[in-house]
């Protein structure tokens, strides 16, 4: 029976309460939170911020959590949360422990359902600043934010949870900040979308829906649906809604956009000429299918739209359309199958006692719409079987489907699976089948309601399976051994076949128990196959166990596969075992005696296996295997062992080898059971003990490895599915009523086994017998005895296992910590002590070892014995790594290693998915499955907070390990680095104490080998070690100097390893803070979880806190120093110097100001020889500079004033008299200081165009801002070094002379990070630079050389982005001197630096007001194409502006119409490369109609632009043009502007009614004959407007388009549009459905088309869109094909019928029309055969001798049949009578030439 604890709790770990020691857990977590409350109140109060304070405080709660979950009351729970919230956003700690902050908080809110708004609010604008911080923060952007890796994942998790206790206000106050950033053009969009979709509340009680979701959701779904926005950002936001308010939401207006989205998202080939991957979205594959599964349901129409979606992607999930869409659209199907059985879960399975709204009864999911979300996606899933990315999404789709409707998967399956085993053809069908079975073997068996046939299958399955069981096919072995394994752990193996008349059964219940006779020939026949399947590996290895006898085997690599496929055979046995009655178990394990007992194998593969099925036995029967085997064993090798010649060398008899191995196996197993073998078996292992063969003493010691942790250790005695002994007869308990049966929490009836007196003497014996007389021996060795290297070897050998093997019964020794003066120690806080949980129960727990074995004893012994061996043997490598194992295990080695327990967890997760029950939960798992769990919880507890105290004897230890780990052989360092770093974070201060000790070994010093230099910089590169110190001052103090001291080692090995511990370094470096900050409000609340502290202390907290941040800067200034002098009068080579340089960099505080001498030698640096050294002297110089910087003032804006009228309520966004002010008007440009300092400019372009912010703020006049032009008397110190550098003439010429060298030729680009640099120079010391830099800009700007120019672009980039708040008087000075540059430098750009100037257009109009940089708008539209200096000129001229005006967006209206005006005349121009900058800049001027229903005044629009083309066009027919005459050549180019325009502008736009009218005009010149550039233009035009997203309310006017395109007089017009129709019907399938008849009319009347290339095109769009549910095939359908393939045509000469009816020809195009819509609907199904088929293939076949061309489109079409269905043929052709299959084989098969 399980504990019952009280119910105070907020929630607690169901497996803790099921130990042997239960009881007393409570008390032992109250305990620990008592001591994690009480400290960390007090570190809190007295400002104690790192190790041992908050941080470590903050860990014991994590850690706490992770042990005993919120094991603590509410009030508890809402206060530790308000805490951590609070260090979090309103504290200033380091980056690394805000992460972990991250971490515990998500831990304490991820059980929403137990804390409702009512009991917590969290406030959201903290959130939302950390937020900001981390992902749009300018600071993180320059990388000196260098966030832990996955901080940010981290804090969207978070934000998940903490929006549901945001305050009810929060919804309308998040909206009011982030609406104000909505607009159309500006990437600032993408933010506040991010930021919404992250952390607005979308949970509300229904009578708060009206301050909730409904405030945003009808604006925000037009949005995302209608408007040009990145769309997949707001999926989940909606997905969230669906969930969140699931029934509370009207989702039917919206589900015909919502699935085109969808459809578009996947990006779907379609094998069409303009099919592209064009328009598709990244699409969230974990969103989506929530959105969708929660939109079912009720009076919802979701599901129709779904089913409709499954049926046009069925075919994309056949193997054979294999692509880049196949995974997407597998893991969407299993992401929506698991969605919808979350759902189900939720409605009828779930928590009850929740503060979250249910959902309302009329849209929970019903009986009936759970069959129809089965019978929607089964096709699908089917086909994902056997996709050629194998099984991996089918078979979680199979598991959820066999939960909700087992009778519609489990006959398909199983049908399947018994036609793949009868094949040897298709071997990956029988691995998908058995893979899938395997997951639904749980629902087989146990759902007899639904599928009670399921049961009858089990012995089929078992016995068809065995053949599986192959040696040669790996995948089937591993397949087969693990649907074997599900099966038989669901199932109890007991012959019931004898109580078919007792509990009353049915007749099917008494059919199923006269079947249980066959388990044991099933049993011994499985047994047969895993036998023959080791005598097939053993065949192999012949030469193996000869080489293995040698030592140089351990190198030896066993084949992967078949270590895979013991491994299955291995977890096979072990569930045979579990669950055999015993009977059929005495059975088994005498057959595996016989088996093991007669034969010989080695010990990789095929011994290692038959030991572990040995041992499988063992643990389950363990008084009938040890009686078969260890008798059996220990005669056998006793007889070896008498012959010691032999045997005592190094090529022992191979049977001894066997023996040892099979009963060290058999030993795994209950030591109350061995006791009676005991006295033997020492007498046998003390013999084998001290044979010299490495081979022998190894498998000797693994016996007493096994014998010893049977006795001390406390596991589980077994593990069966039910709560039933075997041993209870069939007639007293119905065991076929216990399949599949989950268990039951409160009635588990677990035995443990746990160590006896009897046992832990036997241990002791042990002990005494193997143990002492090894160190005995070692003690006379390190008295000066000799010792050969192999005796050493195997003493120490035999020590390592068995204090691995008695490590659980060894206890840790505590004592005084050891301390350092320059340790961290915490005067007030106490240090948690070790906690040391109970892990065995009764009297045992005081138990220990003799006291000659006391751990602290062998700890002396070997802290002893190093100190020998470090100078006797220190090139005995194989002792040494055998040393440091023992070193290892005495400390940290407790009975259970981390590493394994971490194993064992992963697979305990493997079978909990496999054989869960995901639909009920509630722990409705398997009895052999909780009892996994509670035993891992049970592990889990002894390695979990294991925080030592480091005595001087572990501190010894730990440094012999270091040693080891730079010793001079490099088998030696490996081992002893990984056992290191295990071992140093066991204890406290132990990697400190590591780290400070590596200093030593990075001397330049002949004594410091290249060697040990190496081991000392592979464990400071180690990640959590590096972790560590990088923000820990005083240890950086010590390891920074000694690493740029280091010996410079040329060696390349040593010099790699130096430049991954610096990127390593980089990495783990985050921001640095010099001061720390504690908020009042986490302190009033930390006294509140404890007591407050008195007035004393609390004074003394205050002082502590501020002695500490004093202590951290002096040592960050020290540090820093100490850097300094070694770049300064060190002789760096330039490797160290670059060095010396990143880590000054690393050590810029971002609160305190950098050194003065720091800042000199970067600013020095900048001109240093070495081009490494100057590129990391440019980025410490970027963020000093940022860090540096003067804040400008802001000022709220008075709307009323600068707009001349209040803001209306209902805004429309775009142009309004409102944001008038902040529209671009040349007139209203500040000319004078006055106007300049007083003008209202609001640089941010989003701000006005959707709405006004509820607090608007924008720069304060100039004259209010830090002052710019300053002498250098009013300079600080700092200020002072970067003035003296920058006006010194020959440090400007060398910085000039480096920023022009080329890095890479061809290569290099525009370096933003150089702009940055004179950007901020200029910002905090104006124009004073300038002229130092005007002789080089001037010579530089005009120079043809590539990267001269750029360098000067770069520069002038700087100062003109710099000049924002320059006063008026130095932006004219600017302005004066770049004017004239600037037209030169615009006709001496080379095609080099032209992408270089465009940027600095784009750079230069960015986040600036156009009134702010009206001169430079006005320099680059100036003379726009009216310059003679050639057509590159030109378009350089046009990219400029292209880049300035895009970056100015809305605002600039009254520009945009000047530079329509000044392009008008050139539309025609001659050029084709100015022609297209023309078009592209025209797509840039209007953006009128970005948005639809958007306010226009002064910007131009679509109209506008294509009235422009209309009126230059000729207004007939432009296919008649007549090339020679040169007003028709400018006619065509004109054509090509507006061609390529309307591309750019579709494609970045979509889809406009405007475009349709000049888009009418282009069809008939798709085909034309001698202008490939006109023809190619028009056909990407055309790919464009297939891939487009069409909007539903233009589906009309475009049907209307394509019928008047269908109405022209050439075909060539009419084909081109077929091909658009079938893609952009598809893509938006959803839209065009209400037409769907409108566009069937459009096909068959195309059908009829005089030509046959236009109907042939007709019939293949008919067929796809039939294909993917667009039409369907109808029995109207069919007849019309039928009756116009039956068309009768007159024989004879005459083309006229005597009746005045239609020609020959018109006769044989309707008929050929009847034909074709045949062979429509015959490719409409390529992987499937409906009932109405077989006949439309015989009505084609007639068709064959028709007339030409219909003969050719019959054999067109049954070839693709044949193709299409060939794979399933065998199942397709049931479909068809033996008539119509004869007609087939004649059409399809070709006639023999010998016939």
């Amino acid at each position: 029976m399980a504990v019952a604890w009280n119910q105070k709790y907020q929630h607690t770990f169901w497996h803790n309460r099921h130990f042997p020691y239960s009881d007393q857990i409570e008390k032992e977590a109250n305990d620990k939170l008592q001591e994690i409350k009480l400290n960390l109140s007090q570190a809190i109060q007295m400002r104690e911020m790192v190790y041992p304070g908050v941080v470590l405080w903050i860990h014991q709660l994590h850690n706490f959590i992770k042990m005993y979950s919120l094991m603590f009351s509410k009030e508890d729970h809402v206060l530790l949360i308000k805490i951590v919230f609070e260090l979090l956003t309103s504290c200033r700690i380091n980056l690394k422990h805000a992460n972990i902050v991250v971490q515990l908080l998500i831990a304490l809110l991820k059980k929403r359902r137990l804390l409702s708004r009512q009991d917590l609010v969290l406030p959201w604008r903290p959130v939302y600043k950390l937020f900001k911080e981390v992902f749009t923060n300018k600071v993180e952007l320059n990388d000196m934010n260098n966030y832990p890796r996955n901080m940010d994942t981290a804090l969207a998790k978070l934000g998940s949870f903490v929006s549901y206790y945001f305050p009810i206000e929060s919804t309308q106050e998040i909206l009011d900040e982030f609406r104000p950033m909505f607009c159309a053009y500006d990437t600032a969009m993408f933010t506040a979308v991010e930021f919404i979709t992250k952390f607005l509340p979308v949970l509300t009680l229904p009578e708060d829906h009206h301050r909730g979701f409904k405030l945003w959701f009808d604006e925000f779904i037009d949005i995302w649906l209608t408007k040009e926005t990145d769309s997949m950002s707001w999926v989940g936001l909606f997905a969230c809604l669906a969930w969140d308010a699931l029934g509370y939401v009207d989702w039917n207006p919206h589900l015909k956009n919502i699935f085109s989205f969808i459809l578009k998202s996947f990006a779907l080939p379609l094998g069409n000429s303009v099919s592209s991957h064009f328009g598709g979205y990244s699409i969230a594959t974990n969103q989506i299918p929530g959105l969708i599964v929660n939109m079912l349901g009720g009076t919802f129409m979701t599901q129709e739209y779904l089913s409709q979606l499954m049926i046009s992607l069925e075919s994309f999930y056949h193997p054979s359309n294999f692509g880049y869409h196949t995974a997407i659209l597998e893991m969407f199907l299993s992401s929506l199958i698991s969605e919808f059985v979350d759902r189900l879960h939720r409605e009828r399975h779930s928590f009850k006692d929740t503060w979250m709204p249910p959902v309302p009864d009329k849209f929970k999911l019903t009986e009936e719409d759970i069959d129809k979300f089965v019978d929607c996606v089964l096709p699908a899933v089917k086909q994902c079987m056997f996709s050629k990315l194998g099984p991996q999404y089918a078979v979680p789709c199979c598991h959820n489907l066999a939960l909700l409707r087992p009778q519609k998967l489990l006959p398909y399956l199983l049908e399947m699976m018994y036609a793949a085993f009868g094949t040897l053809t298709e071997p990956h069908q029988l691995h998908a089948t058995l893979r899938c079975m395997s997951e639904v073997a749980r629902p087989l068996l146990g759902d007899t309601q639904n599928f009670p046939e399921g049961r009858f299958h089990l012995f089929s399955l078992l016995t068809s399976c065995l053949p599986g069981i192959d040696p040669n096919d790996f995948q089937k072995t591993l397949s087969s051994s693990h649907l074997i394994a599900s099966l038989i752990t669901l199932v109890p193996l007991v012959d019931c076949s004898r109580s078919t008349e007792q509990h009353n059964m049915t007749q099917e219940e008494i059919e199923i128990c006269s079947l249980t006779s066959q388990f044991e020939d099933f049993v011994i026949q499985l047994l047969d196959k895993c036998f023959s399947w080791i005598e097939n590996c053993s065949l192999e290895q012949v030469a193996l166990l000869d080489r293995q006898l040698n030592a140089k085997s351990k190198t030896m690599k066993i084949d992967d596969h078949e270590s895979l496929m013991g491994a299955g055979i291995t977890a096979l046995a072990l569930s045979l075992f579990n669950q055999s009655s015993p009977p059929i178990a005495k059975v088994a394990v005498k057959k595996l005696y016989e088996f093991a007992s007669t034969h010989l194998f080695e010990s990789e593969i095929s011994g290692d296996v038959t030991g572990r099925m040995c041992a499988a036995a063992a643990k389950y029967y363990p008084e009938d295997t040890l009686g078969l085997f260890v008798p059996h064993c220990i005669q056998q090798i006793n007889e070896f062992v008498e012959d010691k010649e032999h045997n005592d060398s190094d090529n022992p008899d191979k049977n001894l080898v066997w023996k040892l191995q099979l009963l060290s196996q058999v030993l795994n197993s209950s030591g109350r059971h061995i006791l009676t073998y005991l006295d033997d078996l020492l007498v046998c292992l003390s013999e084998c003990v001290n044979l010299k063969a490495p081979v022998v003493y190894e498998a000797t010691g693994d016996a007493l490895f096994n014998l010893l942790r049977s006795f001390t250790m406390m596991f589980l005695n077994e593990g069966r599915s039910v709560n039933i002994n075997y041993t209870v007869t069939p007639e007293e308990h119905c065991y076929i009523r216990d399949w599949a049966k989950p268990g039951d929490l409160e009635e588990l009836g677990i035995s443990w086994h746990i160590p006896s007196p009897e046992e832990l003497n036997g241990a002791d014996h042990i002990l005494e017998e193997f143990l002492s007389p090894q160190l005995e021996a070692l003690e006379a060795f390190m008295g000066g005895d000799a010792m050969e290297r192999e005796e050493l070897n195997r003493r120490l050998t035999i020590i390592s296992v068995i204090l691995k093997g008695a490590a659980g019964y060894i206890p840790q020794w505590i004592g005084e910590q050891v301390v350092d003066d320059s340790w961290p120690r915490s005067k007030y806080t106490a240090e948690p002590q070790h906690f040391r949980f109970i892990t065995k129960c009764g009297t045992i727990v005081d138990r220990r070892p003799p006291e000659k074995f006391n751990r602290e004893k062998l700890a002396h012994f070997f802290d002893r014995l190093f100190v020998h061996m470090s100078t006797a043997c220190e090139d005995d490598t194989r002792s040494l790594i055998t040393l440091s194992k023992i070193i290892r295990d005495i400390l940290i080695n407790f009975g259970v290693q981390k590493k394994a327990c971490d194993q064992k967890f992963q697979s305990y997760e493997f079978s909990k998915k496999g054989l869960g029950d995901r639909l009920h939960r509630n722990k409705q798992h398997l009895r052999t499955v909780l009892l996994s769990r509670i035993y891992l919880q049970h592990e889990k507890r002894q390695v979990a907070g294991r925080t030592w105290n480091m005595t001087a004897l572990h501190h010894r230890l730990l440094h012999h390990l270091l040693a080891l780990s730079v010793s001079d052989y490099p088998e030696v360092r490996l081992k002893a680095q990984a056992f290191l770093y295990n071992a140093m974070f066991s204890y406290k201060y132990g990697v400190r104490s590591i780290a400070v000790e590596l200093p030593k070994y990075l001397k330049d010093d002949p004594a410091i080998s290249h060697e040990k230099l190496k081991g000392a910089l592979y464990v400071l590169k180690m990640p959590s070690v590096s972790d560590y110190y990088v923000k820990v001052l005083d240890v950086l103090e010590l390891l920074l100097p000694a690493l740029i001291k280091a010996g410079h080692s040329e060696k390349p090995s040593i010099s790699q390893l130096f430049l991954k511990l610096m990127m390593t370094l980089d990495r783990q470096a985050m921001g640095l803070y010099a001061d720390y900050k504690l908020s009042d409000e986490v302190i009033s609340l930390a006294g509140r979880l404890a007591k407050p502290l008195s007035s004393e202390l609390f004074d003394k907290g205050v002082g502590n806190l501020e002695g500490f941040n004093k202590k951290r800067h002096d040592l960050l200034n020290r540090l820093t120093l100490i850097l300094v002098d070694l770049f300064e009068n060190s002789n760096l080579s330039w490797r160290f110097g670059m060095f010396c340089i990143q880590l000054i960099g690393l050590l810029i505080p971002m609160d305190k100001e950098l050194h003065i001498r720091a800042l000199k030698v970067i600013v020095h640096s900048l001109i240093h020889e070495s081009s490494e050294i100057r590129k990391d002297a440019w980025r410490c110089f970027r963020d000093y500079l940022w860090l540096s910087r003067r804040e400008p003032l802001k000022m709220r804006v008075d709307l009323k004033r600068d707009a001349g009228m209040e803001p209306p309520d209902n805004m429309t966004p775009g142009e309004r008299e409102d944001n008038e002010w902040l529209l671009y008007d040349p007139e209203r440009a500040p000319k004078t200081a006055e106007e300049w300092n007083s003008f209202p400019f609001v640089d941010k372009s989003y701000f006005g165009f959707y709405c006004w912010p509820k607090e608007f703020k924008r720069f304060a006049p100039l004259d209010k801002q830090p002052k710019v032009d300053r002498s250098r008397d009013e300079l600080s110190e700092h200020e002072k070094v970067i003035y003296d550098a920058f006006t010194s003439e020959s440090y400007v010429a060398r910085i000039i002379e480096y920023l022009c060298l080329e890095d890479k030729k061809g290569q290099d680009m525009f370096r933003k990070d150089v702009a940055l640099i004179f950007r901020r120079l200029a910002r905090a010391f104006g124009d004073t630079f300038l002229p130092h830099f005007k002789p080089h800009l001037e010579k530089l700007a005009v120079d043809k050389k590539e990267s001269h120019q750029r360098c000067a672009c770069e520069v002038i980039t700087g100062f003109m982005r710099g000049s924002k708040h320059w006063p008026f008087e130095m932006v004219q000075r600017l302005r004066d001197f770049l004017e004239p540059l600037l037209r030169r430098v615009f006709d001496n750009i080379t095609e080099e630096t032209i992408n270089d100037w465009q940027i600095w257009a784009s750079e230069v109009a960015a986040d600036r007001d156009p009134h702010r940089i009206h001169w430079i708008l006005t320099l680059i539209a100036e003379k726009l194409l009216k310059r003679s200096n050639g057509s590159f000129q030109d378009c350089s001229q046009l990219v400029m502006l292209r880049g300035a005006l895009a970056q100015e967006e809305w605002r600039i209206g009254r520009l945009h119409q000047k530079v329509l005006e000044d392009l008008k005349p050139h539309l025609g121009h001659p050029y084709k490369n100015v022609r297209d900058n023309v078009a592209s800049l025209l797509a840039v001027v209007c953006h009128g109609n970005r948005w639809s229903g958007m306010s226009i005044r002064h910007n131009v629009t679509m109209e506008t632009i294509i009235t422009t083309f209309q009126t230059a066009l000729p207004n007939p027919k432009m296919v008649e043009f007549n090339m020679q005459e040169e007003e028709s050549k400018e006619q065509v180019r004109i054509l090509k502007t507006a061609i390529h325009w309307l591309s750019v502008s579709w494609a970045t736009g979509g889809m406009k009614a405007e475009y349709l009218p000049l888009l009418l005009n282009f069809v008939p010149l798709i085909n034309i004959e001698g202008d490939d550039e006109l023809s190619g233009q028009l056909k990407k035009l055309f790919k464009v407007i297939a891939n487009s997203d069409i909007k539903a309310d233009a589906v009309p006017l475009l049907l209307q388009f394509i019928e008047s395109t269908l109405q022209m007089a050439s075909w060539k017009a009419r084909l081109p549009i077929l091909e658009v129709l079938q893609v952009m019907v598809f893509r938006n399938m959803f839209k065009f459905k209400p037409q769907a008849n409108q566009v069937k009319d459009f096909l068959m009347q195309l059908l009829q088309d005089d030509k046959v290339e236009v109907r042939e095109l007709a019939a293949e769009t008919l067929s796809g869109l039939i294909h993917c549910g667009m039409f369907t095939a109808s029995k109207e359908s069919q007849v019309i094909f039928k009756k116009l393939a039956k068309s009768k045509m007159k024989k004879g000469p005459n083309t006229e019928s005597v009746d005045g009816s239609v020609d020959d020809k018109r006769l044989l195009i309707r008929k050929h029309a009847g034909v074709l819509g045949l062979a429509a609907l015959v490719l409409s199904c390529p992987y499937t055969v409906p009932e109405w088929l077989p006949t439309i293939l015989e009505e084609l076949a007639g068709h064959l001798h028709d007339p030409a061309p219909i003969p050719s489109t019959v054999k067109k079409a049954m070839s693709e049949f044949k193709r299409t269905h060939h794979d399933n043929w065998r199942d397709h052709k049931q479909k068809f009578s033996e008539d119509q299959l004869l007609i087939l084989n004649e059409l399809l098969i070709s006639p023999s030439y010998y016939a």
